[in-house]
């Protein structure tokens, strides 16, 4: 029998901080684009060389950079 432990992955960014992504619909809603092409973009069956991809791409890179950002501040609050 295999280890149910052998697929276990590590889900924290280089930072060692936990990334939360902004869901497939959000995204869409946001970029103005279908859901169903956030997902193809994400399991990287459709190109971000387009602008609907651009859109989503800064949509998720904005989300991103927004949420460390947070993420740091609620730290040094919770540390106080």
């Amino acid at each position: 029998m295999q280890s149910k432990e052998k697929n276990n992955k590590s889900t924290c960014t280089e930072n060692n901080e936990t990334q939360v992504q902004l869901p497939a619909d959000k995204v869409a809603e946001i970029a103005g684009v279908s859901k169903s092409l956030v997902k193809q973009m994400r399991r990287g069956k459709r190109s971000a060389d387009t602008p609907n991809g651009k859109k989503i791409e800064l949509t998720q890179d904005l989300w991103d950079s927004g949420s460390n950002l947070l993420l740091k501040e609620i730290k040094k609050i919770v540390q106080l």
